[in-house]
């Protein structure tokens, strides 16, 4: 029997951690030292103890997401063996387990509040509080081992730690009476035996073949069971998918994956940018003898632009792997809410019923894993659960459908982000290459600059939005892409159409032509 020991969201999260702040403190320290000169020790202060920190930060999170690696716990008649993990391949028998305690680990920092208490000067107690998150965990005493930490947890994690050490303290512990049946368990008259209803009124006895009456009220409920099992395909075919999930080893595998595609997309966007850059000085042709170059925005300003751009294009590569990452964890979640929710209690003996969850009364004998009980319509996960019902904690019941939900919110926001993400990324590169697209005044190369001995003149964007217009001289088509507020200078050597549209302006042959597009027309400008 498998159950997730540790999740894995901490080392995703520590991942993502790190990922963002590795590059941060080189980057900085190179600033540092290039502006020491010019700066001196308020250079060193800026931007070294800034670098210091984030470099702190980064080999911590590298070390806490080392340590919280996924792995999975497995249980037999016998013992068990962790799969994954710090603790891979650990091998304990309950016969030499002395104790398991859940008890209070080292609290880790939460970065974002701890930020935020600082700009607060620390006298929030309440953001103080949630700058530190206490972590939980999940202490085992063998005779083998000796004490070891098994998994730790913060949050809602906790509430899954105390379900496995009641799983390994009811594997442990000595048999004990099982729960006293409600009344109206149907049971046979004869060697007192707790049955499973039949939908008709007579039935025999599974134990010792005496045949008894079934009560109507109790077909009814079998009925309704046999209703419920049919309508409930698609909730089986999930509880299927979740119990049949791959080991913790893919579960580390596709959060390292993550991690390491956080960590690579910002020196490859780097890379990217840099050959933009590079791309940009190029040499520029002239289709039919037009000519363009950028007047506005200037090449600091774009130099920003697309640095914020390419920042989106990792922001978006950050979403797309993280949620990955976290709709992974949420099967594994989901898999330990089951067996702490919804786990059939195992038989007490060899041929034997499992046992309702909810009022233990024996469940109907069936191949499927999720069946309902035909006394109170529980649903109930079969083979998932190890703890002996004197082990399990009274809870408030809960639905299956509802305790899906957060699996069902990772499915949907994995589905939503990664082709929003993709295509901003692909839109925030294609924004940056149309903004390089045009050569600047100081990139062109020598000699090919307007002699305004044909016709020429410029072209401003007064909208808040890039406008794309076309210049045509002797069949040759030549495009130009204008950011917000920007403005190009064009000369051709015949005479030449601008369009834009529906609207069309032909050069002036005698003085420039001075254009201005607003509201995604083309307006002649005085000059």
């Amino acid at each position: 029997m498998r159950l997730p020991l540790q999740l894995g969201r901490a080392s995703l999260n520590q991942g993502a951690r790190f990922a963002a702040s590795v590059w941060l403190g080189p980057l900085l320290l190179i600033l540092a030292a290039m502006l020491m000169d010019s700066w001196g020790a308020v250079a060193a202060f800026v931007f070294g103890i800034p670098a210091i920190l984030f470099g702190g930060s980064a080999l911590l999170a590298a070390d806490i997401a080392k340590s919280d690696r996924a792995s999975d716990i497995v249980l037999d008649d016998s013992g068990f063996v962790i799969e994954g993990g710090p603790l891979d391949k650990t091998r304990c028998k309950w016969s030499e387990v002395r104790g398991c305690e859940i008890v209070h680990g080292e609290t880790r920092l939460a970065l974002r509040w701890l930020l935020l208490s600082w700009l607060t000067a620390r006298r929030s107690p309440s953001i103080n509080k949630l700058a530190r998150v206490p972590v939980e965990q999940l202490s085992l005493s063998c005779e083998r081992t000796g004490t070891v930490v098994l998994a730790e947890g913060e949050g809602d994690e906790i509430e899954s730690l105390e379900q496995l050490r009641d799983s390994i303290r009811g594997a442990v512990a000595p048999p004990q009476h099982p729960a006293p049946l409600p009344q109206e368990i149907l049971t046979c008259p004869h060697c007192h035996a707790p049955l499973v209803p039949a939908a008709t009124p007579r039935m025999t006895c599974t134990y010792c073949s005496h045949d008894l009456d079934v009560p109507a009220e109790l077909q009814q409920r079998v009925r309704a069971r046999i209703e419920l099992d049919q309508t409930s395909g698609s909730r089986a075919s999930i509880v299927r998918k979740l119990v049949d999930q791959p080991s913790a080893r893919r579960a580390a595998f596709v959060i390292k994956s993550c991690r390491r595609l956080m960590v690579w997309i910002q020196p490859a966007a780097l890379g990217l940018w840099i050959a933009f850059l590079v791309h940009s000085t190029h040499d520029v042709p002239r289709p039919g003898g037009i000519f363009v170059a950028r007047t506005a925005p200037s090449d600091d300003y774009l130099f920003f632009y697309d640095l914020g751009l390419f920042a989106l294009v990792v922001a978006a590569a950050f979403a797309i792997a993280w949620s990955i990452g976290h709709a992974y964890i949420a099967n594994r979640q989901a898999l330990r809410m089951l067996a702490d929710n919804f786990g059939a209690v195992p038989p007490a003996k060899p041929g034997a019923p499992s046992t309702c969850h909810n009022c233990n009364a024996p469940l109907p004998a069936s191949t499927a894993l999720l069946v309902h009980c035909a006394y109170c319509a529980a649903e109930n996960v079969l083979g998932i659960d190890p703890r002996p019902a004197a082990m399990r904690r009274k809870r408030e019941r809960i639905d299956l459908s509802r305790g899906l939900q957060r699996r069902r919110r990772a499915q949907v926001r994995r589905w939503i982000t990664i082709p929003i993400a993709a295509l901003l990324a692909v839109a925030m590169v294609r924004e940056v290459r149309l903004a390089w697209g045009v050569p600047g005044r100081n990139d062109l190369p020598p000699g090919f600059t307007p002699s305004c001995e044909g016709q020429c003149g410029d072209v401003t964007n007064a909208d808040p939005i890039r406008r794309t217009f076309t210049i045509v001289a002797d069949g040759k088509r030549v495009q130009t892409t204008l950011l917000p507020r920007g403005g190009v200078t064009w000369q051709c050597e015949h005479g030449c159409t601008i369009e834009l549209g529906g609207t069309q302006v032909k050069a002036n042959e005698d003085a420039d032509t001075h254009l201005r597009i607003d509201h995604g027309v083309l307006k002649s400008v005085a000059p």
